[in-house]
């Protein structure tokens, strides 16, 4: 009988916890698990739950703490081997990341995001060819999933295989017809290769999809200035000004364009101020010298 009403009381307190968690009562949730940590050091599941709070606190380190006792209490508990691989992997402690991924995998096979944290793993690890077998799974697992067509595309563009990682990319585009982000990586894509042309058009795309996709805009405007049309690579280095005033890589090319037009005054203003915002970046310094002694 006991026994009966120690377990129902557990149980008040988790689901009590679980509440809390849906009305975003994080703290109040955290203080509920721990309690119920109290009641049992065993229960994996509490340790899990009061780990989901705390990460969801900030508090890193002490989330991690509790993972590892569920972990060493259930190491069955793949949901908790996943959660700890990824702070791990947070933590750039990629060897431990993968060991607890797998591990987790042995409880979520062919799950996708597990799939592509796999694969950024073996990235990480310097393993090109198991990233690249994890991100094919993903794809398999889930041939719907853009970011696993845009994964495995990376890893295919970084095998040099240049052809296949660009119908990947374009597969995640058709997948994914609202989002920037596709358009803007097969542009970057394309314009490694050199295929300015189609990488334009990437751009823009992305761009009309979100007018203020600061990369894309700097892509665009990279290739306009690579094609003489210095008019419209400062509209665009303008353009993300406007959005991040502080950006000091389109101010930079925003000077760039202005020098390549004789505007060497406010090529000098645009270098002046980086200069001075950044004194430890020598080439701001080294294109205020070139151009005042131009101008």
């Amino acid at each position: 009988m006991e026994k009966k009403d120690f377990s129902k009381n557990l149980n008040s307190l988790l689901l009590k916890g679980l509440a809390c968690q849906k009305k975003g009562n994080i703290r109040e949730a955290a203080e509920t698990y721990s309690a119920a940590v109290g009641l049992d050091p065993k229960s994996a599941k509490a340790h899990f739950l009061l780990a989901s709070v705390l990460l969801a606190e900030g508090k890193s380190g002490e989330a991690e703490a509790s993972l590892r006792e569920a972990v060493e209490i259930a190491p069955e508990m793949a949901a908790a081997q996943w959660l700890l691989s990824q702070i791990l992997q947070s933590a750039k402690a990629f060897d431990a990341a993968e060991q607890h991924a797998l591990l987790a995998l042995k409880g979520m096979p062919g799950y996708p995001p597990l799939l592509q944290q796999l694969g950024h793993l073996a990235a990480a690890l310097g393993d090109a060819e198991r990233s690249m077998e994890y991100y094919r799974a993903a794809v398999l697992a889930e041939p719907r999933d853009p970011d696993s067509w845009l994964s495995l595309g990376l890893m295919q563009f970084a095998l040099g295989h240049s052809k296949e990682a660009i119908e990947s990319h374009n597969r995640a585009v058709s997948l994914a017809p609202r989002s920037p982000e596709p358009s803007f990586r097969l542009g970057w894509l394309l314009y490694s290769v050199d295929k300015l042309e189609e990488a334009s058009v990437c751009f823009r795309e992305a761009l009309i999809r979100d007018p203020r996709h600061v990369p894309a805009l700097m892509g665009l405007g990279i290739i306009s200035g690579r094609k003489q049309d210095f008019r419209g690579a400062n509209a665009c280095f303008e353009k993300i000004l406007e959005f991040q005033p502080e950006n000091a890589d389109a101010a930079f090319w925003l000077g760039v364009g202005l020098t390549n037009q004789d505007r060497l005054k406010e090529a000098e203003r645009v270098f002046s101020l980086l200069a001075r915002k950044h004194p430890e970046q020598e080439i701001f310094r080294a294109s205020l010298n070139a151009v005042e002694r131009g101008a």
